[in-house]
């Protein structure tokens, strides 16, 4: 079982030194779309290149979201509190 991820995540993909030259990086940044459905992994996609990986290698960048507007969307904003909050009387 692979840990389950929140779509939208920044995903750091690893490309093996085959496929790269010296001076290329060694890590792609990417959106994280789903899971990979008949092999172990994560699908992730490069917006830039329109390629999709599906990899178990690669590093998670949870505190920050590949759509800045993603957070709006979602409802979550950060910088304010919880309308809910207000409400209870907490001592």
């Amino acid at each position: 079982m692979l840990p389950l991820r929140v779509f939208g995540y920044s995903v750091f993909v690893h490309i093996p030194k085959a496929n790269r030259t010296k001076f290329d990086p060694c890590a792609e940044i990417c959106v994280f779309v789903g899971y990979a459905t008949h092999k172990k992994g994560y699908r992730c996609y490069n917006l830039i290149t329109h390629h999709v990986y599906v990899t178990m290698d690669c590093d998670f960048l949870e505190s920050k979201y590949f759509f800045s507007s993603q957070l709006d969307v979602q409802g979550e904003k950060t910088s304010e509190p919880p309308s809910w909050l207000g409400s209870l009387n907490c001592p």
